[in-house]
C-alpha cells in the first residue's frame, strides 16, 4: 500500500514542479512550445521523483522499506517544492541580482538527485541484505 502512495505522491510532487515553473519560462508561446522546449531541465528538475517511484516500485515487497521511502518521499517533497515555490514569487518580486538566472530550482534539483542516490543505495542494500538473511 505505501509504495503506492509513494508512487503517487512522486508523481504529482513532479507535476507540481512543472506548474510551479511554469510562469517563469517567460516567453509569448503556448505551454506545450514551452514543455518541449525546456524538455531537459524539466527532466533534470523532476528526475528525482520519477526515481523515487521506480524505487518504490523495486520495494513493494518489503513493507518497511516502503513505509521509510513513503516519509522519505513525502518530506523531500514538500521541502523541495516548497523552495522551488518561493523562488519564482522572489524572482519576480526584484529580490535578485540585475544579470544572475534562476538558478535556484537547479540547485534544488541537484541536491534531490544526490538524496535520491544517497536513498536508493541505501534502501536497497538494506532490501538485498535482508533477502540474504531470510535464506
Amino acid at each position: 500500500m505505501f509504495w503506492k502512495l509513494s508512487i503517487l505522491t512522486s508523481l504529482l510532487a513532479g507535476l507540481a514542479t512543472i506548474y510551479i515553473l511554469q510562469p517563469g519560462w517567460e516567453t509569448q508561446f503556448s505551454f506545450f512550445e514551452n514543455l518541449f522546449s525546456m524538455a531537459v531541465p524539466l527532466a533534470y528538475v523532476t528526475g528525482p521523483y520519477l526515481g523515487f517511484g521506480a524505487l518504490a516500485f523495486w520495494l513493494r515487497s518489503n513493507f518497511r522499506l516502503s513505509v521509510v521511502l513513503f516519509v522519505i518521499v513525502v518530506v523531500l517533497s514538500i521541502v523541495c517544492l516548497g523552495c522551488i515555490a518561493v523562488d519564482p514569487d522572489a524572482w519576480r518580486n526584484g529580490v535578485r541580482l540585475e544579470e544572475g538566472e534562476r538558478m535556484l530550482p537547479f540547485i534544488i534539483a541537484s541536491w534531490h538527485w544526490f538524496l535520491f542516490f544517497l536513498t536508493a543505495i541505501i534502501t536497497l542494500l538494506v532490501f538485498y541484505l535482508s533477502k540474504k538473511d531470510t535464506k
